[in-house]
């Protein structure tokens, strides 16, 4: 169930970002790129997804170690709008305020 949901995240993400050429190396941090790419989040998650500007910043997913996938739009590094999923399957649509994924009761 996990390798489905990574893989819908990631084709949704691929289907998004066709036109942005690939990160040039492994650590897109350069200022002056807006690309596509992968990068690990300190020791906590990995981010496939759009850059701009070295930043995360456009369509991408979010994997963290704990299995938990956030999948959508991050705007300067941050979160912007999204779907979280757990590792049972669940899916929850995440309400983001300032960066910060909230889950609605």
């Amino acid at each position: 169930m996990k390798r489905i949901l990574i893989l819908l995240a990631s084709l949704l993400v691929v289907g998004n970002v066709y036109a942005l050429p690939p990160c040039p190396s492994s650590e897109p941090t350069d200022d002056s790129w807006t690309c596509y790419g992968t990068v690990k989040v300190g020791d906590i998650a990995t981010y496939v997804g759009e850059f701009q500007a070295g930043k995360l910043h456009g369509q991408g997913a979010l994997t963290f170690n704990n299995g938990e996938i956030f999948v959508g739009e991050f705007y300067r590094s941050k979160p912007w709008t999204g779907v979280l999923y757990w590792p049972d399957g669940t899916t929850v649509k995440a309400n983001v305020l300032r960066g910060v994924v909230s889950i609605p009761n």
